[in-house]
């Protein structure tokens, strides 16, 4: 009698509006977004114990007994109480009609207790680590963390798989003569034995990612042909619908000691308060034909040469990025972006126009670690790779998620993953 009791008042807790869940509209789609400026490195991976797992996209499969793991820094701050709630999401990350009830374990409300203090470092932070609770449906999540106060200060996406399709995909040339040797064209094909699929269009949802830079997905992909009796769905589009433009590889620096310059990075400038970091001026790519290296594919991960514990050792550096080039037309702007900005255009890495460097320049505080990053253009008339350029021959991660609608349950399963690499280096 008691368990039931106490259940009924957990369900109707659940129930209850929240500060948070007030703050996301209906039809809202929720995405990586960080609202307080004193919270940086916010990482969401598979745990793996490896340095490196933080490249990893955060998707996990629902059988799987390895978390997810969010980590974080507040810096110049005292301790503070933060705790996380976890939203599922339709396969268009609005939020779907699920009750945490049905989609969790525990009770939607998980503290973030974890934490270390810096050490020897010239800028002080908090180090945050949270592992996230298993879950019990596949789908779209958003982790959403917020202060005590019910202040929401970040959400992040993670994804949460069942294995009831397979996925085979190749990359080939467009048709397109224009486009032939500068974008990429994914074959795609869909085997679902397991999955009884009698409406593909409506049951099923295909989403294509390019190097976990969700603005770059593709949402509206619809199956060419219907093998119904070989439980396949092809998609080879000719339309260009399944094409990416190929960019090119990632330019980089190693900000892994603060000793010595190193790799990329062209001086070190240490004073009392923090220390400064100078990336060697960049140059237009797009001019130029390609040329192969091998990158991270946009990510980043921390480490301190000096010492082991680089979470807690890495210090943040004030780095300068700069771009040598003519300015652009009015309406036009220049940001650096990658992993390490979650792909979204930020102001303070917001490029200004410098008429003695002619060229951009920006500077960030920026976390000790080996990075990858790219120029990215805003405007009108030119596209996002202007200084970058476009090549076929350039090797990305292509992530394809399938989403199942289960009528029954009202909502997108995702039962299928694959991630495929273009023009795949041997290593």
């Amino acid at each position: 009698m008691r368990k039931q009791l106490f259940l009924t008042i957990i369900s109707l807790i659940s129930l209850l509006p929240s500060a948070l869940s007030q703050s996301i509209s209906e039809g809202e789609v929720l995405k990586d977004i960080n609202y307080d400026e004193y919270l940086k490195t916010i990482q969401l991976y598979p745990y793996s114990g490896d340095l490196r797992s933080t490249l990893f996209s955060p998707v996990i499969s629902l059988s799987s007994n390895n978390p997810l793991v969010l980590e974080f820094d507040e810096v110049e701050a005292d301790v503070q109480t933060y705790r996380a709630r976890i939203i599922h999401c339709n396969a268009d990350w609005t939020k779907s009609r699920l009750m945490p009830m049905d989609y969790l374990y525990d009770f939607n409300e998980f503290d973030i207790d974890e934490y270390e203090y810096s050490f020897n470092t010239k800028i002080d932070y908090i180090h945050y680590t949270f592992k996230v609770p298993k879950v019990k449906k596949s789908g779209n999540y958003i982790l959403a963390v917020y202060r005590e106060s019910q202040e929401l200060v970040f959400t992040r996406r993670f994804m949460v798989t069942e294995d009831r399709v397979s996925v085979q995909a190749n990359v080939i040339h467009p048709n397109s003569p224009s486009r032939r040797f500068k974008d990429q064209r994914l074959m795609i094909e869909v085997l679902h034995p397991n999955l009884h699929i009698t409406q593909p269009n409506q049951q099923i949802k295909m989403v294509v990612v390019k190097n976990q830079d969700w603005f770059t997905a593709k949402t509206e992909l619809k199956p060419t042909r219907n093998r119904i009796d070989e439980a396949k769905l092809i998609y080879d589009h000719i339309d260009g619908s399944n094409e990416f433009n190929g960019g090119n590889e990632y330019r980089f620096f190693d900000l892994r000691t603060i000793s010595f310059p190193s790799q990329n990075i062209g001086s070190i400038k240490k004073g009392d308060d923090y220390n400064s970091a100078f990336v060697f001026i960049d140059k237009i790519r797009d001019d130029r034909s390609y040329t192969m290296m091998d990158d991270f594919n946009g990510g980043f991960y921390i480490a301190n040469r000096e010492v082991e514990a680089g979470l807690i050792s890495s210090d943040y550096v004030n780095t300068t990025f700069s771009l040598r080039s003519n300015k652009l037309p009015a309406g036009h702007h220049v940001y650096v972006r990658g992993k390490f900005t979650n792909w979204n255009l930020l102001d303070e890495f917001k490029m200004r126009y410098d008429k003695n460097l002619k060229g951009y320049t920006c500077t960030a505080f920026i976390k000790q670690g080996f990075y990858n990053y790219e120029y990215f253009v805003q405007g009108p008339n030119m596209e996002p790779s202007h200084f970058e350029g476009n090549f076929f021959e350039t090797e990305n991660e292509y992530e394809i998620f399938i989403y199942f609608w289960d009528q029954t349950q009202l909502i997108d399963k995702l039962v299928g993953y694959s991630q495929i690499i273009s023009n795949k280096r041997a290593r």
